[in-house]
């Protein structure tokens, strides 16, 4: 990968780490990443870079940082003269987002496919190119948003995905450690929350599910004014039964829940 936006930007030139660009021509890199699908306006670009007030020479300048970015990108990233403005024109895997973007549909693919194992593989990859924060450089700039809400999203897909994963491969203690530490994040988060509570009830009983299940219950309570939605409090009704759809025979474990 030449260029990551998974976290800071970083540039690389195959082993070697290329300084990132100063500041202005940064924002047009990331403003060029974030629309690389498609040609850029040379007012879009203005926009991305100074905002609502930019200065009379923005045009020029523009072209300035166009062309300090081509002296400064690997060969293999080029930009691209349009006739309304530029396009960002990058080599297969060249950008950490569309490398992870292939990883979790291939991911999502192997659990749909019945391969659990290979799912939680190809998931954990993809999760671990994440440095930080999508475009931390600009997350909350207009021209990022969209881009950083795909990603976002697709992030949250992928976690989601890859617990599952690892629940159907019986790894539920493990699984409920991490959970416990997402919901500390996120306690009115309800698919990580019915995550949670099969993890625990699979792991350590049907007491500290139904803990589980509270807790989300009262911040739900406390941070939205709503109650748990239909899904999460049907499986604390499955958990108070011991469904045993919920504890797989595949999980292999000392004990039974209590």
């Amino acid at each position: 990968m030449l260029l990551q936006v998974l976290g800071p930007l970083e540039v690389t030139d195959g082993a070697r780490r290329v300084p990132p660009p100063a500041n202005k021509p940064r924002v047009l890199l990331l403003a060029l990443l974030a629309g690389r699908h498609r040609s850029a306006t040379a007012d879009e670009l203005i926009d991305a870079i100074w905002g609502e007030r930019p200065p009379a020479s923005a045009a020029k300048l523009l072209q300035v940082y166009v062309s300090q970015l081509r002296k400064r990108l690997p060969a293999a990233v080029a930009i691209r003269t349009t006739p309304t403005g530029y396009r960002l024109e990058l080599p297969e895997a060249g950008l950490d987002a569309d490398v992870f973007s292939g990883l979790v549909t291939e991911g999502r693919a192997a659990l749909a496919q019945g391969n659990p194992a290979l799912a939680a593989a190809v998931l954990r990859r993809a999760l671990g190119l994440w440095r930080g924060h999508a475009y931390a450089d600009v997350r909350d700039e207009p021209f990022a948003q969209a881009e950083v809400a795909r990603l976002d999203g697709l992030r949250r897909l992928a976690l989601d995905a890859r617990i599952e994963a690892d629940l159907r491969l019986g790894r539920h203690a493990e699984v409920a450690a991490e959970l416990r530490g997402l919901l500390r994040d996120d306690p009115t988060d309800e698919r990580l929350a019915a995550h949670a509570m099969e993890a625990v009830y699979v792991a350590s009983g049907q007491a500290d599910a139904l803990a589980v299940y509270d807790a989300v219950a009262a911040a739900l309570d406390r941070e939205l004014g709503e109650a748990p939605s239909s899904p999460l409090t049907e499986l604390r009704g499955r958990i108070i039964e011991r469904d045993p759809r919920l504890d797989p025979a595949s999980v292999d474990r000392g004990d039974r829940p209590a």
